[in-house]
């Protein structure tokens, strides 16, 4: 249970302003609501109770078909992800076309989740990565 809004307002909502993958995970197992929840927006429906590895596996799976339809551009210094526009060569970002001011750290740090995306990065490799040094020290 959602404290505010329910599931089917979340879901449109986030497909509003996002391509983002969706999975609903919910005990309303009708037919009506897998339908509604489909309409609304989500990608897959999962019926609470579940089992683990099959929602990893519908996870794993979307993020795949994802992957491949993301709207990311063929120039490999330009990323497109729902309304923002970020250009990595340039070190410029763009949300609905204006721009927006990042400090270096932050850029950085936005270059190296989005160059990475999908994968596990360790708090030790982001630190080094972005600040330039090794949690040990600190």
């Amino acid at each position: 249970m959602l404290p505010k809004l329910d599931g089917y307002t979340v879901c449109s909502e986030l497909r509003k302003k996002s391509n983002v993958p969706i999975i609903m995970l919910t005990a309303r197992g009708d037919i009506s609501d897998r339908v509604m929840g489909l309409e609304f927006g989500a990608d897959d429906y999962v019926i609470k109770p579940f089992y683990p590895k099959e929602l990893e596996a519908r996870v794993r799976s979307l993020l795949r078909r994802s992957e491949k339809t993301s709207n990311y551009s063929s120039n490999k210094y330009l990323f497109q992800i729902g309304n923002l526009t970020i250009n990595t060569q340039k070190q410029q970002v763009f949300r609905d076309n204006a721009r927006v001011r990042l400090t270096g750290i932050e850029f950085s740090l936005l270059e190296l989740l989005i160059t990475n995306a999908g994968e596990r990065l360790s708090r030790a490799y982001i630190l080094d990565t972005v600040w330039g040094y090794t949690p040990e020290r600190y």
